[in-house]
């Protein structure tokens, strides 16, 4: 299996990966707007790789790579998108559903974590990277796409992967169980 590329999320100018929502939900799907992207490598089985930006604390969809049929490229797909984003700007590149600058307000409410820094010696080589995974992590809690908090919660998890190389489970619940209804992150 390969590790898939994780969406990102721009906030206060530096990239974070998504390592995933509470409820597992999707920040932005194509198929609920009629869209069917088709994988574009091994590493992106849904089919799409997006970026979002949090300005002026709100949520958008700024630039989104999805793989359109390439024997349609400018088919009913892209008509799709140019009717949901408005006459998207192309990202310049060969390839057709590219686009950049979109603007496109999510309403997402809930919660997400977002990671940066993966640290090399958790990688995995199967499908998205958790949180505990990451030097460097926020909590981030939106209502209609306004983030109505964030929390740094990168010392929390490095006190997590101290116990867990101790194999420390003393005085706690079950750890594993604990992170899962903690941090609720499962995001496919």
């Amino acid at each position: 299996m390969t590790a898939q590329i994780p969406e990102s999320v721009i906030l206060d100018d530096r990239r974070y990966d998504l390592c995933g929502t509470r409820d597992g939900s999707l920040l932005f799907d194509p198929l609920d707007h009629g869209v069917t992207p088709i994988a574009l490598t091994s590493e992106c089985r849904r089919g799409y790789m997006s970026t979002y930006l949090v300005d002026d604390g709100f949520l958008y969809l700024d630039e989104i790579e999805i793989g359109l049929d390439p024997r349609a490229p400018i088919g009913r797909d892209h008509q799709l998108l140019s009717e949901l984003f408005g006459d998207p700007e192309p990202a310049g590149d060969p390839t057709p559903g590219h686009y950049v600058h979109l603007g496109y307000s999510i309403t997402f409410t809930g919660g997400m974590l977002i990671g940066r820094e993966l640290m090399s010696e958790f990688y995995g080589h199967m499908g998205f990277h958790p949180a505990i995974w990451y030097r460097d992590v926020m909590n981030l809690e939106l209502e209609g796409g306004r983030v109505v908090s964030r929390v740094d919660r990168s010392n929390e998890l490095d006190e997590i992967r101290k116990k867990m190389a101790r194999d420390d489970w003393e005085g706690t619940e079950a750890l594993p169980e604990w992170i899962e209804s903690r941090f609720d992150i499962e995001f496919c």
